[in-house]
């Protein structure tokens, strides 16, 4: 009896890279969708008797049912944009996805990625009021919605799902230390881990017995302190249209001016109140007349 298949949305970067990765180590068949199948090539020489790429956009309904045929049991979706703006990405993906599984009539479980930021989960100010509200919003907005989408569409079917929210991510070689919550709890922890452990995890929800019975919806962290260094600002260049960019970056450039100037100004009053004798700008006219001395 020939292997039954496992179709993937998203699998050519990111997270789906890495569930792609592991379900072909693991000896498990992939029919992979991507808009530039070139991105899978060298995948493709390697576990050509597995994997099968179907061209196409998982926004567009046609492609997305070639991908689902009748040989696939079960879905995993790990699309996202890749800029902060108005997208329906993974609301769209989630739909096609659906309508091309009920078609199917039997038996199947969808396993999808978002993340913790569709929860009220309070990790810091910063990140609930500035990262949530006006930095990641689109993001959010179109996993929220594709949330939604996926409950109603799988009402009173044979399809079964796990919605799998990852704190932030970082590629890393996994640690296997993931702790999860359900529902609206969201365990404390680093709020930081691998894309690699997150792929390892959405396969669990397909295939251990603990993590695939009925609806699901697991929060993800880790207690593991991950050895790594962000930069928030190449971060936000990434993910952001580059004017917004730069309009962040000259706004806390500003703020920063402002914050030395204010610093400096207080200095100033306060040595003008306790020392008013001792002339500061003939101090550093002297330091500065020696610096350029020692360094003829």
């Amino acid at each position: 009896m020939d292997q039954k298949e496992i179709a993937l949305l998203g699998g050519t970067q990111g997270i789906g890279r890495q569930c792609l990765l592991l379900m072909l180590i693991k000896g498990l068949k992939v029919r992979v969708l991507a808009r530039n199948p070139s991105m899978l090539s060298s995948l493709n020489e390697k576990y050509s008797h597995l994997l099968t790429i179907v061209k196409g956009d998982a926004t567009r309904e046609e492609d997305v049912a070639k991908l689902i045929a009748p040989s696939v049991d079960h879905v995993l979706c790990a699309l996202g944009a890749r800029l902060n703006e108005p997208t329906t990405i993974i609301e769209s993906g989630v739909n096609n996805a659906l309508k091309a599984m009920k078609k199917l009539d039997k038996e199947m479980r969808f396993v999808m990625v978002t993340s913790n930021g569709v929860l009220e989960a309070g990790v810091n100010w910063f990140y609930d009021n500035i990262m949530k509200k006006h930095l990641l919003n689109h993001f959010y907005d179109d996993m929220t919605r594709a949330e939604k989408a996926l409950k109603q569409l799988t009402e009173n079917s044979k399809i079964s799902y796990a919605i799998v929210r990852p704190p932030q991510l970082i590629d890393a070689p996994a640690t296997l230390e993931l702790i999860h919550g359900e529902g609206e709890y969201y365990p404390h922890g680093t709020h930081l881990v691998t894309r690699e452990d997150v792929g390892a995890f959405m396969i669990e929800c397909l295939f251990n017995e603990n993590l695939t019975k009925g609806n699901r919806e697991f929060n993800l962290n880790t207690t593991k302190v991950l050895e790594t260094k962000i930069d928030n600002m190449q971060t936000l260049k990434s993910i952001m249209p580059y004017p917004k960019y730069l309009m962040i970056r000259l706004f806390i450039f500003s703020v920063m001016t402002g914050i030395g100037s204010l610093s400096a100004f207080a200095l100033y009053k306060i040595k003008s109140l306790l020392f008013p004798s001792i002339d500061i700008s003939k101090i550093i006219s002297s330091w500065l007349i020696k610096s350029l001395e020692s360094n003829k």
